[in-house]
């Protein structure tokens, strides 16, 4: 055996590893359940502390016999957890090197939490500070000195602090630091100064493409009608495409697509069971299961829809021209598509779960409604029907625009309806299975 530390095995060693990637993934913020993950102070300098473990283990092998063969296992051991299909994709490149500096896995960890909220960010920095009491009462005075100026200049690079002149500072340079060296709330500080940043670039390239729309729609002549209309349909077409995305790349959506793969891995007695509270203690619970099951229908095809979806460009066809084209398409029988059987349980759960309650199908997003029901299923023409309706005005659901004749569903929900059925089923290629 390589293995050399004097204090751990292997094996124990790697149990501990696999909490430590447990209370990682609740670290960036959501539960299993995708509901929100929160903590306290006391709780982030416990996951602060165990990233300190590791690192002590990383550095005790360091003084070991056999450093090499110790982490040449280690890291085989790691690449063989890491390997199974339930470990957490973004972990997959969990190695010694990443365990050495496990502090700062777990500090990014927390700050991947989206959003940010104000309790959370006091929850880190209480910590670190917590933290940094023992770490600064052992340094020598000249490392003392070193830790409070690179402090205090970060501080002023978040304008906590005013300069010489009294003005805030709003220098924007950005100091890398390494807890390992500096602590941790100067590496903290850091690294929500980095996120700002990237929000700050984000926001400006948002107002110049907003200002850009506006201008264009500025140019566009009074006199030309038609012109008017296809800039109308284009800022309802970008507007739809937005909140698609915005769903579909939602990181609650990545971990319920996630959560979803893993609860259907298993029986289907077993699903029904999980869900079976869920769907009567209240609406909200029972929205998500729905949510999660047709999450599990279009798991294996999710990253090809993304793809695709991403790739579309407006072709200027009005919402009333596209519900014609989808109800000429649906016209008829649809030919039944041959698929698995866990998708056709899935279906079938969905299907028997919304009986006696199908208004409540219209709650769920359109784009995943659109992905995951089949045209040939009983659920699907029963969604076609209430558009249909809803789309004549004949229904008792009815959107703000429904009056207005000019509006035509252009940035409603059913005309949001409309266009994820146009796409998913006459625009967009992608395979069943």
């Amino acid at each position: 055996m390589a293995w050399s530390h004097p204090d751990i095995s292997i094996d124990d060693l790697l149990s501990l590893i696999k909490a430590f990637v447990d209370m990682l993934v609740l670290a960036s913020g959501y539960q299993s359940s995708a509901l929100p993950a929160k903590w306290d102070p006391h709780n982030v300098t416990k996951a602060i502390r165990w990233g300190l473990f590791f690192e002590h283990v990383i550095e005790g092998l360091r003084e070991g016999t056999d450093y090499e063969g110790s982490v040449r296992e280690l890291d085989a051991a790691l690449a063989d957890l890491a390997s199974h299909p339930l470990f957490p994709k973004g972990l997959g490149l969990i190695s010694s090197e990443t365990l050495s500096e496990a502090r700062l896995l777990v500090i990014e960890q927390f700050l991947n939490s989206n959003p940010l909220s104000a309790s959370h960010i006091s929850s880190l920095f209480t910590s670190a500070i917590e933290l940094d009491k023992d770490y600064v009462s052992n340094l020598d005075n000249h490392s003392k000195r070193d830790y409070f100026e690179k402090l205090t200049a970060q501080m002023k690079h978040l304008n906590l602090m005013p300069s010489e002149d009294g003005t805030p500072n709003g220098h924007s340079g950005i100091i890398e630091e390494n807890p390992n060296l500096f602590g941790q709330l100067p590496f903290l500080t850091e690294r929500i100064l980095r996120r700002r940043q990237l929000v700050s670039c984000t926001s400006s390239c948002e107002n110049v493409l907003d200002a850009f729309i506006n201008s264009c729609q500025g140019l566009d002549p009074p006199v030309s009608p038609g012109r008017s209309e296809m800039v109308e349909e284009f800022l309802g077409w970008k507007q739809w495409r937005s909140r698609c995305l915005s769903y579909m790349l939602n990181k609650r959506t990545i971990k319920m697509l996630s959560g979803a793969n893993l609860i259907f891995s298993a029986s289907k007695e077993h699903w029904m069971k999980v869900f079976e509270h869920s769907i009567n203690s209240s609406e909200e619970n029972f929205l998500e299961v729905m949510e999660i099951c047709l999450l599990g229908i279009v798991t294996k095809r999710w990253n090809s829809f993304v793809e695709a979806f991403i790739q579309q460009v407006c072709d200027f066809v009005p919402v009333s021209a596209q519900f014609s084209k989808v109800c000429n398409f649906f016209q008829g029988n649809p030919e039944e598509i041959t698929m698995d059987s866990k998708d056709k349980d899935i279906l079938d759960y969905v299907t028997v779960t919304l009986t006696g309650q199908l208004h409540k199908l219209c709650l769920v997003q359109p784009v995943l409604i659109s992905a995951a029901i089949p045209p040939w299923c009983p659920l699907f023409k029963i969604y076609m029907s209430e558009l249909e309706k809803q789309f004549d005005g004949t229904s008792t659901i009815r959107c703000d625009c429904s009056r207005d004749e000019n509006q035509l569903h252009q940035r409603c929900e059913i005309g949001e309806s409309i266009r994820c059925l146009y796409i998913f089923h006459l625009i967009l290629s992608v395979p069943n299975a």
